[in-house]
């Protein structure tokens, strides 16, 4: 069982809050869940290496260390399952929000928020996860090759940081503690909130463009497009993009 209680360490500028939790795993026992913040990050990582943007002080910039745990590595993706409905639980109170595969947080047809899930994994099993997130929460100008928005622009109201940074927090705490608990996959919920799931959708891989339906994942969280002429194809993170 997960030691509940949570402790918040905030900073006004670092490189990435990610390479911070990495060095304070190197330095400190953690046994309890530990969330690092900050205004602003120099250096913030997103998916595959691509670079996550912000501006000082308007959004939420995070990475949750839980603490230790036992989990089937080969089971990693029902806990990155866990904790994306975990995000949207906490956000549905203010607007409808979606999840597209495999953890962005949409809204409206845009992005709001970008996770990134590091397990830490020994011996086939994961004995502990490092997540980072960017969410996009006062933030009312960005770049226009950016299909992004945020919770001002949506509810047209400003956000306590800090009271969002706990709420998803403690959201992202029970969720793991339910599912490591029973072993139970959320892998039903997490399908049916996310954009185009069970609908035919426009779809690019490489340099070419098609229509398929989203039938599934995989047990590696690949999504499973089912092609015009019957087949059916797992594709992994950046093999293909939805083209809403």
């Amino acid at each position: 069982m997960l030691k509940r209680g949570i402790e918040y360490r905030h900073f006004q500028s670092i490189a990435s809050t990610n390479a911070m939790a990495s060095s304070v795993l190197e330095s400190e026992k953690i046994e309890h869940f530990l969330v690092l913040s900050t205004d602003t990050q120099t250096k913030g990582r997103g998916q595959q290496g691509t670079t996550w943007q912000d501006f000082p002080g308007e959004n939420l910039l995070m990475t949750l260390i839980t603490p230790s745990i036992s989990w089937p590595a080969a089971r990693v993706f029902d806990l990155n399952m866990a904790i994306s409905l975990a995000i949207l639980q906490a956000l549905k109170p203010h607007l409808p929000v979606q999840l597209k595969w495999p953890n962005d947080i949409w809204v409206s047809g845009k992005k709001m928020a970008g996770l990134l899930i590091e397990p830490v994994v020994r011996g086939g099993y994961v004995q502990r996860l490092v997540v980072g997130l960017g969410l996009n929460v006062n933030q009312t100008q960005f770049d226009s090759s950016l299909n992004a928005t945020s919770l001002v622009l949506e509810c047209g109201k400003p956000f306590d940081l800090s009271l969002v940074r706990e709420s998803i927090s403690e959201s992202i705490q029970s969720a793991l503690t339910k599912i490591l608990q029973t072993g139970i996959s959320p892998k039903k919920e997490y399908l049916n909130s996310c954009v185009a799931y069970a609908r035919i959708g426009k779809y690019r891989s490489g340099d070419q463009e098609f229509t398929a339906l989203f039938s599934d994942i995989d047990n590696h969280g690949r999504q499973i497009l089912l092609h015009s002429d019957g087949s059916k194809h797992a594709y992994d993170l950046k093999e293909v993009k939805y083209l809403p």
